[in-house]
């Protein structure tokens, strides 16, 4: 006998596929994302193009502030 796990056993065919991902069935919207600051959004655009040396000295600011 093999032990039995969380998936549903491939008795029955229902069973034999995972249902696709997706939201709610009942109609319910996904939360939305909230809106990023302007001035985030550049850093964000930005920090691939940045020196490592300076996003070093971003982190090191943002890390004393307490994040």
């Amino acid at each position: 006998m093999e032990a039995a796990g969380i998936e549903p056993p491939m008795d029955f065919p229902e069973n034999s596929t995972n249902p696709a991902p997706g939201g709610a069935e009942n109609g319910a919207l996904a939360p939305e994302k909230p809106a990023i600051d302007p001035a985030l959004a550049s850093i964000i655009d930005t920090w691939p193009k940045l020196p490592e040396p300076l996003r070093a000295g971003i982190l090191a600011m943002v890390r004393s502030a307490g994040g």
